[in-house]
């Protein structure tokens, strides 16, 4: 299977999948980084360093506004999911 669309933002990678389900089709995303290893091949991990997660955002960032308005979500999951605490909030 081919990823319909890719695309990269410096050493960020992501991918986007069709998939077939019990009520249609939907779309699910991989994200990898692209690093040379010693011996000059390149390699990808799933593992991003502080310097990656801006690149990691703003791929993020476009395929939510791309997906999202295709999305089926109630919007009552999507308030919750947006009001979910941050993970370092005690309360």
């Amino acid at each position: 299977m081919k990823p319909v669309l890719k695309l990269r933002s410096g050493a960020v990678a992501a991918a986007v999948w069709n998939n077939k389900g019990k009520d249609g089709t939907f779309q699910s995303f991989t994200f990898e980084r692209l690093y040379k290893k010693d011996d000059g091949k390149w390699s990808q991990t799933k593992s991003f360093n502080a310097a990656d997660l801006l690149n990691l955002a703003a791929l993020a960032t476009r395929l939510h506004n791309d997906y999202r308005v295709s999305e089926k979500v109630p919007q009552e999951v999507e308030l919750k999911a947006d009001a979910a605490p941050a993970a370092d909030d005690q309360s």
